[in-house]
């Protein structure tokens, strides 16, 4: 089936990289450059030692000379540190996390007894861990409900395999963005406490995938049933961010979804479905993780990049 993302308000997805102004990115007027030192002229350079007085007094004076990308500077940021961005613009993987996500959740959501199976491997879980492993609570607990019996035959003897559901599956990516489908935003929280330089998607840029259900032929009936999860959790979480007043887009028949970096744990885990099933767990769960970030962790920060939530975009799924 295709899937095609329509970014409806800045989609961070980061690559990792952090530029810092006037040593990795220069700012000049309402852009930014990426600063290729291997553009300078050596003999040129050859007396100075001091990298900064280079950027400042030589690159500073023509950036867009000695750039391997720019960007439009759509909103400007008193920070000096720029987070970068993927070159895929949303990678596959990140893609297949989320169906995946909303897979595990429409799940537990519609089958009792797996949902028993997995809150019970984690409550038991969480008496044994340690804060650094909080990350492996749910993935322990999941290989033991997204597991499916594969009959396969050998030498006319026939054996019963087990793997993960979304081993059958693979996300293709189509198209991938252009530089000119990025800007650079200033993301914010409502408090005014944080505040970061990061290159994101623009509103309206389209990303499409492939995804191929089943291994070697098509498997129809896991293809309608991620549709199908997709449009639960879709429809769930976007209720959440209702109820604490933030504005979705309108994407008429399609999926409404936040996706990238700063989306919050709503939209990156099932943690709707744990305090609606187990709030004693879910607030465990919540303890711990305060434990081990020395910080609140919860759903009172809400990030913005030009007075939108950031990561919002309409999914349009074709079987």
């Amino acid at each position: 089936m295709k899937l095609t993302m329509t970014v409806k308000s800045p989609v961070f997805a980061l690559s990792g990289g952090r530029l810092m102004l006037s040593v990795d990115a220069v700012v000049s007027g309402n852009v930014l450059y990426v600063i290729d030192l291997g553009k300078l002229n050596t003999d040129a350079i050859k007396d100075y030692v001091n990298y900064d007085y280079i950027v400042n007094n030589i690159v500073a004076r023509n950036p867009g000379a000695y750039s391997s990308r720019s960007y439009l500077i759509e909103e400007p940021c008193n920070t000096g540190e720029v987070l970068d961005h993927s070159p895929e613009g949303v990678p596959s993987s990140e893609v297949k996390g989320m169906l995946r996500t909303a897979y595990l959740y429409w799940l537990l959501k519609s089958d009792g007894e797996k949902r028993k199976l997995f809150l019970d491997d984690v409550r038991e879980a969480i008496n044994e861990v340690n804060p650094r492993r909080l990350n492996r609570l749910s993935i322990n607990a999941e290989a033991k409900v997204m597991r499916e019996r594969i009959v396969k035959v050998f030498d006319e003897e026939e054996r019963v395999l087990e793997r993960d559901i979304f081993s059958s599956i693979i996300v293709r990516q189509f198209t991938k963005p252009s530089v000119k489908d990025y800007g650079v935003y200033c993301i914010r929280d409502l408090e005014g406490k944080y505040q970061v330089m990061a290159i994101g998607l623009r509103p309206g840029v389209e990303v499409n995938y492939e995804i191929k259900v089943g291994v070697v032929k098509r498997n129809e009936a896991l293809e309608n049933a991620l549709i199908k999860a997709l449009g639960e959790f879709s429809n769930d979480t976007s209720a959440f961010e209702v109820s604490r007043s933030v504005k979705l887009p309108n994407c008429g028949s399609d999926f409404t979804v936040r996706i990238g970096y700063g989306v919050g744990r709503r939209w990156k885990t099932i943690i709707n479905l744990l305090e609606k099933f187990d709030k004693g767990l879910y607030d465990e769960v919540t303890r711990l993780m305060i434990q081990s970030l020395g910080k609140p962790w919860g759903d009172l920060t809400i990030r913005l990049a030009k007075g939108q939530v950031i990561g919002m975009a309409c999914i349009k799924v074709v079987p």
